[in-house]
Parts: C-alpha cells; structure tokens; sequence
C-alpha cells in the first residue's frame, strides 16, 4: 500500500483518481437517480446527503491510496468508500452497516461498477461485533463515516469515543484511521480531543480538504474528515 496520507491532495475538476464525477449517482428526494455506473438511495437524514458529493476528496483519497490494502469500512451505508478503494487496487473490504437496506445497495453498486470481488458485507450492529471484526484484520486502513446522530445507532458525543478505543487494536502497525464528523454543532478539535484522549496511539497526519463548491461561510460547522495513522512500534535497542 502507498503512502496512505500522500493521496490526499486536493484535485481540480476532471483530475484523475477516486470515483469519477460522471459515475457518480445523484440523488434525489424521491429515490435514485442512476448515473453512468454507480447506483444509490434516497438518503434518510441529511448527515448522509454529502456522500457522494461534498465527500468526493476524501474518497479520491481512499482510491489513491488503497493498493494491496486490507479496508474497514464502518457504518458503509451504500459503500461509496468500498467502491473506491477497490478501484484503487484494495486487496480486500470489509463493510459493515446495520441498515441492511442500504448495504443491499450498497453490494448492487458494487455489481455496477464491475466489482464482483473483494468486498464482505456484514449487516451488523458495530459495537456488538468487535470480536468478528478483529478476527477479520488486522486493516491497513480503517474508515469510520458514522452518522452524527441516530437513535439507536449512534450519537457522536456519546459513541464516537466507544469506536475509537477499539481503533489501535485493529490498525496494522503503521495502518491509517479516516475519520469523518458530519455534525455541524461538533468542530474538527472535538475529533481531536477525542482521539488524544481515546486513542493515544494515533498520530494525526491532516485534514482532508472538502471540495471548494461545498464551501461553509463557517468552516467549523462544515463536513470534518482527518486522517490519523498509528504509530509504529519502536524497534529494541541495540545490546
């Protein structure tokens, strides 16, 4: 696998890598609109109205630096992440979502982009299935994408600091984190408190730009996407 963090440059229109803008689905209030290749749902809140849009960067990202890579994708929803990622030569992802609609979705967008290996998709309950996760890792790069607030689900101020204590566990050694907050009320300092405070052992590397047309008057209460990479353990000393 590339240099993860090195693939998160920010692009100009038509650039290549990630998901191409014309195979990207659009959405609509009333249900799907199919684009080129990739399919997609109506979305549930508008914590998921950016996915393919306003999350573009990061996932060109994702696809620019997945080769040879082992990838989790939590709360995968309709698995814009996986897609990517395969296209960027990812040795395997695993996705999981407890909405099994929106994975059902998500495994027909595969099928639409010709991806007809490489990815599980596991309709689970995240945090009641840490033991499978762990089972199916070590990941070289980890991608959490979770709702801001769902009842039932997950709610940042509450359950991000659950996810993130499983995180180093679950990393290869020098394996990357990519972390998104959708909550306009949460700024990007929230995250970073967070992770110093819960998980120590990620080193933060940047923050992924969003694309200049998704621009917030309030850059705080805009999509927040960082990148962490888990420190490496030091070799023994010399006797």
């Amino acid at each position: 696998m590339r240099e993860f963090a090195a693939a998160f440059r920010p692009r100009v229109s038509g650039s290549g890598g990630g998901v191409p803008v014309s195979s990207v689905a659009v959405l609509s209030s009333g249900g799907a609109e199919l684009q080129d290749k990739l399919a997609s749902s109506a979305c549930p809140s508008s914590a998921r109205s950016y996915f393919f849009d306003s999350g573009q960067e990061a996932q060109a990202g994702v696809s620019a630096g997945s080769p040879g890579a082992r990838v989790l994708n939590l709360f995968a929803y309709t698995c814009a992440f996986s897609i990517a990622a395969l296209q960027g030569g990812a040795a395997h992802v695993v996705n999981i979502d407890m909405a099994r609609g929106a994975l059902a979705i998500g495994q027909q967008n595969h099928q639409l982009n010709g991806l007809t290996a490489g990815a599980t998709f596991w309709p689970h309950d995240i945090f009641n299935t840490w033991g499978k996760i762990t089972r199916a890792g070590p990941y070289d790069l980890i991608i959490a994408d979770p709702p801001s607030y769902q009842k039932g689900s997950f709610v940042a101020t509450k359950d991000y600091a659950r996810l993130l204590r499983r995180l180093p566990d679950l990393l290869a050694p020098g394996g990357h984190a990519l972390l998104c907050l959708n909550a306009p009320e949460l700024s990007m300092e929230f995250l970073h408190d967070l992770v110093s405070e819960h998980a120590p052992a990620l080193r933060f590397v940047k923050r992924v730009p969003n694309p200049a047309v998704f621009a917030d008057v309030d850059e705080g209460r805009g999509l927040k996407v960082g990148v962490w990479r888990l420190a490496e353990p030091l070799a023994p000393p010399y006797l």
